[in-house]
């Protein structure tokens, strides 16, 4: 074994603070003790701040995450002939089931790196994996036309521009942590509301209490996700990103999956819901509730561009006025 001589001590100094001269003139940060050092300071403290709020989220929600239970309930349901409201929860089970995917595209843009996040969405991921499953187990009781999904269209400009997005939106970080839990928030508020109003649909008890499970699991999602969007956004610079982000990146959960013309076939018993369509409309609310969001909707945008319906239109306004823009069930 070579033995080490002292030389090696008495230079690892110099080395050591050659590289942190070389960091410091490449970045501009200052060393230790310089006037910029007090910023950088107060940056390390608001981080370490942060995770400890979403440390204080995440307990929140694994206090009450657990994975459904749902065979014996899907057993016990009968076969019945309605491929219609069949193929919608097939197409509800491959929303959930793309879950996988988008937790590929996050991790391509460094989303989860902090480690409560990562916790969180390490079990977001099991849950949601879970509910595919239930779902498609309880289509197959509904007779599902499983051959109208899948008829993705061509990639379009949006989904082919995807991947360069994501890795650019490492060098945006924190913003792209906004980006995420914001659009999380939207995305679940959504889901929670169409599997509500599903279970509704469901002619079977067992069905409806199902659907009515994984709608409370989406709603504890949605709460995490809001409580960390309420936490990045305290940065003016995330706001500013989550401003132009959230209506750039954000659709309805099932069309980057299934392709616009299919899901709005598929979900088209659900949009001519007057009801349903007002609950959706909440979903601008609730981001404009976040700090620095005030100015900011999507989904009202969405389908007026759709063509669902207007939202100014007397049906629409006459749910409202029935009381039917419903509070969060958290």
């Amino acid at each position: 074994m070579i033995k080490r001589t002292g030389r090696a001590k008495v230079l690892k100094p110099y080395f050591r603070a050659s590289i942190i001269s070389l960091h410091s003139l490449i970045w501009g940060k200052r060393l230790r003790g310089a006037p910029g050092s007090t910023s950088m300071a107060l940056k390390a403290s608001r981080y370490r701040l942060q995770n400890e709020q979403l440390w204080q989220a995440f307990n929140r929600f694994a206090q009450r995450s657990y994975i459904i239970d749902w065979r014996a309930r899907v057993d016990s349901l009968p076969f019945e002939e309605n491929p219609s409201f069949g193929s919608l929860l097939y197409a509800l089970s491959v929303v959930e089931t793309d879950t996988q995917s988008v937790y590929q595209r996050l991790c391509q843009a460094n989303a989860y790196r902090r480690p409560p996040m990562y916790a969180f969405v390490t079990a977001w991921l099991q849950e949601e994996l879970e509910h595919g499953r239930a779902l498609e187990a309880m289509a197959e009781k509904y007779r599902a036309n499983k051959c109208v999904m899948g008829r993705r269209q061509r990639s379009s400009l949006r989904s082919t521009l995807s991947g360069p997005a994501l890795y650019a939106a490492r060098l945006v970080s924190p913003g792209i942590e906004s980006v995420y839990a914001t659009v999380g928030t939207i995305t679940e508020y959504v889901a929670l509301r169409i599997y509500n109003r599903c279970s509704l649909l469901a002619t079977h008890p067992a069905a409806s209490s199902l659907l009515r499970e994984i709608a409370l699991q989406e709603s504890r999602h949605m709460m995490f996700y809001r409580n960390a969007a309420i936490i990045f956004n305290q940065n003016p610079y995330a706001q500013g990103l989550a401003r132009i982000g959230v209506p750039l990146f954000w659709r309805p959960p099932g069309v980057d999956p299934l392709g616009l013309s299919t899901w709005r076939e598929t979900f088209a018993p659900l949009l001519t819901d007057p009801e349903l369509i007002a609950q959706m409309l909440r979903a601008d609310q609730i981001v404009q509730e976040l700090p620095g969001m005030s100015s900011i909707e999507v989904m009202r945008p969405f389908l007026k561009k759709m063509g669902i319906a207007n939202p100014a239109s007397k049906l629409v306004a006459g749910a409202r006025a029935r009381g039917h823009a419903t509070r969060l069930s958290a």
